[in-house]
């Protein structure tokens, strides 16, 4: 038996309080994850409850992919920045099944980066601390070379959301 009988010593003021506070912390962070995995009754994830969403970063990872046989761009993956928010953004990587038959098109910021691009290899290109005003959006679009050529085109998108 530990501690043995009359040997028990009373803790030192203060410390019930602190393992208290340690407790009640604890309490939070269970909290906090059951939350953020909560799941609606489709096995769908529950979005970020309004107040992580307000007060932290977000990390994001659009992640997609495009067939096509059109000379037009379409959209591989795209995210825009909440209106709430600021973006940074990280990477866009690109890659196909059909290299020499794809073209890409990146636009970011409201510019155009580039566009008739063709790859030799997949691309992952880095946008150290690059940050986006709330409201814009970071498109990566692909087409094919000839019209009725079938392409698949695949890209991501990484960053975060920032609370302003």
């Amino acid at each position: 038996m530990y501690p043995p009988p009359g040997k028990f010593k009373v803790p030192a003021p203060g410390i019930l309080d602190y393992l208290s506070r340690v407790d009640e912390l604890l309490i939070v962070v269970v909290n906090l994850l059951q939350a953020l995995t909560r799941v609606t009754p489709e096995g769908k994830p529950v979005a970020f409850p309004a107040i992580i969403a307000e007060r932290y970063e977000i990390p994001i990872a659009e992640v997609d992919s495009l067939t096509t046989s059109s000379i037009q761009y379409g959209a591989i993956v795209s995210w825009v920045i909440p209106s709430d928010r600021s973006g940074e953004l990280s990477f866009v990587e690109m890659d196909a099944d059909s290299l020499t038959n794809t073209r890409f098109k990146l636009e970011g910021g409201g510019k155009t980066l580039f566009e008739d691009v063709q790859l030799s290899s997949s691309l992952s290109l880095e946008f150290p601390h690059v940050r986006l005003a709330p409201g814009s959006t970071v498109k990566l679009s692909a087409s094919s070379v000839a019209e009725g050529t079938q392409v698949t085109a695949y890209g991501d998108i990484v960053g975060k959301e920032i609370p302003r």
